[in-house]
């Protein structure tokens, strides 16, 4: 019975070691990994969001004086002062001109909006996903971890039922069970208590993560984000809790927080608008005309440097877009959903479930067998027959009954008596 329960405790260790890896270790690395790739993704795209920013501010920068030399010389008395240009040439010059200050006055300076927000923001996301991605890819195991697990129990199995086997042989091998007892039993106590640990450990993980995707008031990872942006200390009137909602609310909301970025995308283009209909107006009538009906005027300047602004604002509008464009909902969403519903929320539970359970068998049946390792050495039965021959009698031999028959020429009574009769 000892044996018997030996072995299938064995079995048991040996089994769950092996369903330790292939499930729970597996399913655990499947989600580390899913969570990695996505907040490398999401570092790529916002490592590209602050580039176009950064490129933003630079031409922003750069537009701002252009802007303010141009608006200075549209100006109805700086322009062609002292004569109405519309009767002269036949195009409204006074509408397109207020046109186009009124537009570029409105540009604010052709920055971003909310720029010092928008980059704290960005920052602030950047500085989580590095944070993510270089934990999730510290504690990823390979497949040579892995094996840790599995080597050892399976050496100290088959050393196990090797020593078994060869005590129901009856094969009595001291140098052998020495090695199990004060070699193999102690590794094997370490990996026990090791397995007790993690499995405790294990557990407090599984909580928090069980905590994580059903937390806040919700009961879903929105609210546990909610309330993480909370403690962190920001509010709802912050960029960073607008649009993080936005996003794990996957865009359920009608007005986005970066509206913005698109009602400036807007001014941008009527700006464009209102400058090509004043590159226009100067090409029909001519740098030429103009100057024989205002006098001394750099007309050609005006228009060259219109073309330039024009150029600089296809180069903001263009990355605006951009901003729009790997901001949207189609590119974020998805990750957010695969780092949180599948990463953390499916595949790590069902690792840790996995885990958890195979420590604790591990350990349990280990204890088991820590218990019965006399199954391993020579017991009563097995000694029996050797017990039973050192019990019995030798078998006499012939002479040797001849040399214990007593000799006829003695006296029964000893030496005294012959002595009397004599």
């Amino acid at each position: 019975m000892i044996r018997t329960t030996f072995i299938f405790s064995v079995i048991i260790v040996v089994v769950f070691s092996g369903l330790l890896v292939s499930q729970g270790l597996t399913q655990l690395r499947t989600g580390i990994e899913t969570i990695y790739d996505s907040s490398v993704e999401l570092n790529r795209i916002l490592e590209k969001v602050n580039d176009f920013a950064n490129a933003l501010q630079e031409v922003g920068q750069l537009i701002q004086p252009l802007k303010e030399n141009i608006v200075a010389r549209l100006a109805n008395d700086s322009f062609c002062p002292g004569v109405n240009l519309s009767e002269a040439t036949g195009v409204d010059f006074d509408s397109i001109l207020n046109d186009t200050v009124t537009t570029l006055d409105s540009a604010n300076n052709f920055t971003i909006p909310k720029e010092n927000e928008t980059l704290e923001a960005l920052n602030a996301a950047q500085k989580t996903t590095n944070n993510v991605e270089n934990t999730s890819d510290n504690i990823t195991p390979t497949d040579w971890q892995s094996l840790i697990f599995v080597v050892p129990f399976s050496i100290c199995a088959f050393l196990y039922i090797v020593g078994v086997a060869l005590a129901w042989r009856k094969k009595n091998l001291a140098w052998y069970t020495c090695i199990l007892s004060w070699v193999v039993l102690p590794l094997f106590v370490v990996l026990i208590v090791i397995c007790f640990l993690c499995s405790g450990a294990i557990a407090i993980g599984a909580s928090a993560n069980a905590d994580f995707c059903s937390g806040g008031t919700t009961n879903t990872p929105e609210g546990t984000i909610r309330e993480i942006l909370a403690v962190n200390g920001y509010s709802t009137e912050d960029l960073v809790f607008q649009i993080t909602t936005y996003y794990i609310q996957q865009c359920a909301e009608v007005t986005s927080p970066l509206d913005y970025i698109s009602a400036w995308e807007g001014e941008l283009n009527e700006t464009d608008a209102s400058l090509r209909g004043l590159d226009a107006a100067l090409r029909n009538v001519s740098v030429d005309t103009l100057e024989s009906i205002c006098g001394d005027g750099d007309f050609q300047s005006i228009e060259v440097l219109a073309e330039y602004i024009l150029g600089i604002l296809v180069r903001l509008v263009e990355g605006a877009l951009g901003v729009l464009e790997v901001l949207s909902c189609e590119t974020i969403v998805p990750l957010y959903t695969t780092t949180f519903y599948s990463g953390t929320c499916e595949y790590s539970v069902q690792g840790v479930t996995w885990t958890f359970a195979s420590f604790l068998v591990i350990a349990v049946f280990g204890m088991i067998m820590i218990t019965f390792r006399t199954a391993y050495l020579p017991m009563e039965e097995d000694n029996d027959a050797y017990k039973i021959a050192e019990t019995e009698p030798a078998p006499v031999t012939f002479d040797e009954e001849i040399r214990d028959e007593p000799d006829s020429s003695q006296s029964p009574f000893g030496d005294d008596a012959s002595s009397e009769e004599e």
